[in-house]
């Protein structure tokens, strides 16, 4: 094996033991598995280096059709929302896990503008950050990871974006730290049109970490010492993992990392406006003196945080309070017992708390309770916002306009009984809201979409307020089934036919009378960002109708005579797919002739929008 080879199947294995680590510690980076940079070798930005483990870069910014190029071959992942002026959303996303877009849309599910790239550089983008700058533009970070044959490749980089659009920092954004090998970036707004980064990187080889933190102004300088000051976990933690962030109040950050010290495996620090470690080494936190409380954070308001703890053995969930000076003000314990989970906290907007979590195994709930500024549990039971099926992940959650909570989550149905790796799912996603005072916004859970195809990835549903008093939900969906298209001619990554699952960007808007607003299961966001690419061929000649009564018709348009008309489940036989894409009630895709095996085998035409394509069985 020469050293190139060596050297690539190093990279894959590293990329793969990342992946598995960021399902635990969400800042953790998933590394680069070469795929982007052998197809910016093969278009000629890139050549080899005199050593082996790099390249020599020929140009530093990718040209759009390039662009386009690598679009065209990848999934679409990792989306986040702000919410914008004209009642709709910004969403951020990674192309690939390599590239970094935004998009706009606006209350009626169109778009504003966009997509365009956060950056022009060649450089691979990972994961993203997104937060609102206080005056209707956004603010995203990212780590670059540079093909510059230098053993400190890893950049922090941040953009502002106006409310058109438009990048005010420049058209790569700003360099916050250079050499960040292993950065793993999030950011806070300082509610003065800048914002406070935060990562966390490698020391050396040995895998230990620190983690650092700069502020920026609004303008896109920077404001304390260059590569950033160091987090203080000192006396807390001895090796120090990535963990959420939490404004201050004061232009700061409450900062919490996960690491190992005795009993105790997380500490909160707080850096102060001016670039200090106010509370000195940091301050442990525990949850009933157990491992790994998993914490997730907030502001109080003032200058300290309300943390919510559920340990890696999900046999409690409780809440505690810090002030500006680290002191701990208060613990509550909101459930314990068996399999009790993935907690997640918003502000109530009075100075205390709500926190989501699940309850149960495989098949579980999602429960919410109230804590207020003091730490007095304000709902007389938990409450049950709906049932997961299968899906154990956190609900997506954020804070409604009067004092509430929205959340949003996936729960699974297995509908195909021999699919790749012996099952294919389809996936629902339910929200559901609870007012101030604990009682339901909606009898039940509202289905946003319904039996759609699910990604293998850990995609949470993300969603944010419309301002009226219901939700714009996003979320990362498989129906389009599979893109077995290479990403070069030559490619050295998986083998040209292997089949590979495709997630687009879906967006669905829930009006505050619970009901569904735009296009029956959502708008195809990647439609608008790939263009016609975003209805590819699929290989397999197998599928299952996903939608609800779908009609067959005589003919391949929709005033044609309808022949059938199939329920979600029914499987269907390929026998000829026409061109080229179409748009047909917000949903691209092509009609398809099939043959109907449980209908006497009867011939139509249908819409493969509302189909679902498993991969060909192997032989």
């Amino acid at each position: 094996m020469n050293p190139r080879s060596m050297y690539n199947l190093v990279c894959e294995a590293r990329a793969w033991y990342l992946m598995l680590f960021a399902v635990t510690f969400p800042l953790a980076a998933i590394a680069d598995t070469d795929y982007y940079k052998e197809f910016l070798y093969e278009k000629g930005y890139l050549e080899e280096g005199a050593d082996y483990r790099c390249y020599k870069l020929r140009s530093t910014e990718i040209k759009s059709e390039h662009e386009a190029d690598w679009r065209r071959n990848t999934s679409q992942m990792a989306p986040q929302l702000v919410g914008n002026a004209s009642g709709g959303v910004v969403i951020a996303w990674s192309e690939g896990d390599s590239r970094v877009y935004l998009q706009s849309i606006d209350a009626a599910g169109k778009s504003s503008w966009g997509p365009i790239a956060v950056s022009r550089s060649i450089a691979r983008q990972g994961h993203h950050r997104l937060v609102p700058d206080g005056v209707g533009g956004v603010l995203v970070v990212w780590p670059e990871y540079r093909y510059d044959c230098g053993s400190q490749s890893d950049y922090v980089m941040v953009q502002r974006f106006d409310g058109r659009g438009r990048g005010l920092w420049g058209p790569k954004g700003v360099t916050i730290a250079g050499g960040a090998s292993g950065a793993s970036p999030d950011i806070v707004t300082d509610g003065k049109g800048g914002a406070v980064v935060v990562w966390y990187q490698l020391r050396d080889w040995s895998g230990d970490k620190a983690m650092f933190v700069q502020r920026i102004d609004g303008a896109g300088k920077t404001l304390w010492a260059p590569q950033g000051i160091a987090v203080d976990f000192s006396q807390a933690l001895r090796k120090v993992y990535g963990g959420p962030v939490a404004a201050d109040a004061g232009g700061g950050a409450v900062i919490v990392a996960g690491g190992v010290m005795g009993n105790v495996a997380a500490a909160a620090q707080r850096i102060t406006g001016d670039g200090k470690n106010r509370w000195g080494s940091a301050r442990g936190i525990s949850a009933g003196n157990t491992n790994s409380p998993n914490p997730q954070l907030i502001s109080d308001g003032g200058g300290g945080a309300i943390i919510s703890l559920t340990p890696d053995r999900r046999e409690l969930v409780a809440v505690m309070r810090m002030d500006g000076d680290g002191k701990v003000l208060w613990d509550v314990m909101l459930a314990k017992g068996s399999h009790q989970e993935l907690s997640r906290i918003v502000s109530d907007g009075s100075g205390g708390a709500i926190v989501v979590w699940r309850s149960g195994e495989t098949d579980g709930i999602y429960l919410a309770q109230r804590v207020d500024a003091q730490g007095k549990i304000q709902w007389k039971e938990n409450v049950v916002l709906g049932k997961s099926l299968g899906a154990r992940d956190p609900a997506s959650i954020v804070a409604d306009e009067s004092g509430g909570v929205i959340a949003g989550w996936r729960s699974f149905q297995v509908v195909w009984g021999r699919g790749w790796g012996g099952d294919i799912s389809l996936q629902d996603i339910y929200v559901q809201g609870v007012s101030a005072a604990g009682k339901l916004v909606w009898t039940t859970a509202r289905p946003v979409a319904t039996h759609i195809g699910k990604t293998p990835a850990h995609n949470v549903p993300v969603l944010t307020p419309d301002g009226k008093g219901g939700a714009i939900v996003v979320w990362i969906d498989g129906r389009r089934g599979l893109n077995i298209a290479p990403l070069a001619e030559e490619d050295e990554g998986p083998e040209s036919g292997d089949p590979q699952v495709v997630g687009d960007i879906y967006a669905q808007r829930l009006t505050a009378s619970g009901e569904t607003a735009w296009a029956d299961n959502g708008v195809d966001i990647s439609s608008r960002a790939r263009g016609s690419a975003a209805c590819l061929s699929h290989s397999s000649k197998d599928g299952v109708v996903a939608g609800l009564a779908v009609n067959m018709r005589e003919r391949p348009n929709t005033s044609a005579e309808v022949l059938l008309s199939l329920n979600r489940g029914a499987e269907v036989k390929v026998l000829e797919r026409k061109t080229p894409c179409e748009t047909i009630a917000g949903r691209e895709g092509r009609w398809t002739r099939v043959r109907v095996p449980s209908a006497s085998a009867r011939e139509g035409w249908i819409f493969d929008s509302y189909v679902v394509f498993p991969p060909a069985q192997s032989k």
